[in-house]
């Protein structure tokens, strides 16, 4: 099950327009560790029917090839007095690279 922290979700309602946008997160191959994270918004109207939509505030759509990937993850937004950044915790990686970028 993949879970958006209350901190996430309350930045992500910052940026989308529930009623017609959605926030895509996918998988694809590259990076220095194999796979990297896809993370954006996009239009309401190019979510597919065989798409898992989590989430009800703000709707994360994630393909099926990507669910098996990202299945467990946890998304949540921190912010420090350097930088603010939303960060994708995945328990079923086996390793990331140093950037924390890419995972395999």
């Amino acid at each position: 099950m993949i879970t958006l922290t209350d901190n996430a979700t309350n930045r992500l309602k910052e940026f989308i327009k529930p009623e017609t946008e959605v926030v895509r997160l996918g998988v694809e191959g590259g990076g220095c560790s194999g796979f990297q994270y896809k993370f954006g918004i996009q239009p309401i109207e190019d979510v597919l029917p065989d798409e898992h939509i989590i989430g009800e505030e703000v709707r994360l759509v994630v393909d099926p090839v990507s669910y098996h990937y990202i299945e467990n993850v946890v998304i949540d937004f921190e912010e420090s007095s350097f930088q603010s950044t939303f960060k994708i915790k995945n328990p079923d990686t086996t390793g990331t690279c140093g950037c924390g970028e890419s995972f395999y």
